[in-house]
């Protein structure tokens, strides 16, 4: 291994991911994640700015560069990074115009630069009482469960800026890649190897598009309306058939994927955190994709099988996701491999977070840009407060048919959640 650089450590696998894909499609929102605060109260921009230059400097992840040496990358922190201003962007501005707005020049990884802000205030006039704060940050330094940890530290941040006050926090632990010892190595590469073998890609949904394609192209976001009550029914058919929520989620998923389709054994990819016990304060991107492979979703046992079928992709997690993908040998179609598809599910506390005379409260996580043929993602935010959305490529062949995704995965979803009866 290239010795590293002064001060620096190597990357991890999900950075040097997302590192590569910004190098090879600079400018691709698929690399930029968001976070959406909504603030009731004083929202400053100035006093935001302030609060944000302490979370970075609390959170390494958030001020650091990386550099690519010796076919080694490395992560390179910088110790005074520059400050990011807030861009108060027109009161109105729609989620997707504001992400556009603070992402129209590609980031640079070099210099970290991997943050930018913007505030849409409720009304045009200063001083804003109310607005929504966006913060489109880089995949690299960035995952949806990092926002458990930065709203709680930029609501302390932005309540010692609105006192007058200079935000200071302390600096947090930064943990270091862990290596992967050689025999857990060849373990997991025999076995993603067996995972993977003769899977075939889901029959193509027209236009084809390659995956430099989906990458490039801009999102389409469609809401995907769930029966009143399902959420509570999710919880209730887990309790009773012992397997976590996201199991039968998984499962309708696969039932109406293959109903649309026609297949009976294809890979969905599932977004899964790599953070350990320690980890849970950390800001950063511990995450990777694992490809779950769905046998016979529409079967009886469906929810058993995709439940073991997680379960085996969770416990062999560790070989990184390019690893993962070089133990397949799919046909060079050109299209995203080997999953076409990709399920996700967002279950964390969203705790309004007190910032003096401000509230905090974050909104569900969602992507920028296209991360596959299709995304179906569910949030969590109650006890019967469960919402979809579908996202897709606007230029892919699944735009047209999210209506009959809809309907098909609302049916599928209520079949497997029945009312309980006493």
């Amino acid at each position: 291994m290239t010795p590293a650089p002064a001060g620096g450590a190597p990357a991890s696998a999900a950075e040097q991911t997302f590192w590569f894909t910004e190098q090879l499609l600079p400018g691709s929102l698929s690399t930029v994640a968001l976070l959406h605060l909504r603030i009731d109260g004083p929202a400053d921009p100035d006093a935001l700015a302030a609060a944000w230059q302490a979370v970075r400097t609390r959170h390494e992840a958030l001020r650091t560069a990386f550099v690519s040496d010796g076919g080694e990358l490395w992560r390179q922190p910088v110790a005074q990074p520059r400050p990011v201003p807030v861009q108060v962007l027109p009161a109105g501005t729609a989620r997707e115009d504001a992400v556009r707005l603070l992402c129209a020049a590609p980031y640079d990884l070099e210099t970290a630069d991997v943050l930018r802000l913007g505030l849409v205030p409720d009304a045009p006039e200063a001083p804003y009482t109310g607005a929504e704060l966006y913060a489109a940050v880089h995949h690299t330094a960035y995952d949806g469960l990092s926002e458990v940890a930065l709203g709680a530290d930029l609501a302390e941040a932005y309540r010692q800026a609105l006192a007058g006050q200079q935000p200071h926090l302390a600096p947090a632990a930064r943990s270091a890649v862990r290596p992967l010892d050689g025999a857990r190595r060849q373990e997991l590469c025999a076995y993603w190897e067996r995972a993977l073998a003769g899977v075939p890609a889901l029959p193509e949904q027209q236009p084809a598009q390659t995956h430099r394609e989906i990458l490039q192209d801009r999102l389409a976001v469609r809401p995907l309306p769930l029966a009143p009550g399902t959420g509570t029914r999710l919880r209730q058919v887990a309790r009773r058939s012992a397997v976590p929520p996201f199991a039968l989620l998984l499962t309708a998923v696969g039932r109406a994927v293959a109903e649309l389709t026609g297949a009976a054994d294809f890979l969905v990819g599932v977004p899964f955190s790599t953070r350990t016990p320690d980890q849970q304060d950390e800001v950063g991107c511990e995450l990777t994709m694992l490809p779950v492979r769905l046998r016979d979703p529409s079967s009886a046992d469906g929810p058993d099988r995709a439940m073991d079928a997680l379960l085996d992709a969770m416990y062999h997690a560790d070989l990184p996701v390019y690893d993962i993908l070089a133990c397949s040998t799919p046909d060079d179609t050109g299209r995203m491999q080997p999953y076409q598809v990709i399920a996700a599910y967002q279950s964390w506390p969203r705790d309004p977070l007190q910032a003096g005379p401000a509230v905090l409260r974050a909104r569900p996580s969602s992507p920028c840009g296209p991360q596959g043929e299709l995304l179906v993602e569910f949030y969590d935010e109650g006890p019967d407060d469960l919402t979809a959305a579908l996202y897709v490529p606007a230029h892919g062949g699944w735009l047209p048919r999210a209506p009959e995704l809809a309907a098909a995965l609302d049916r599928h979803l209520t079949a497997l959640t029945p009312m309980e009866t006493s």
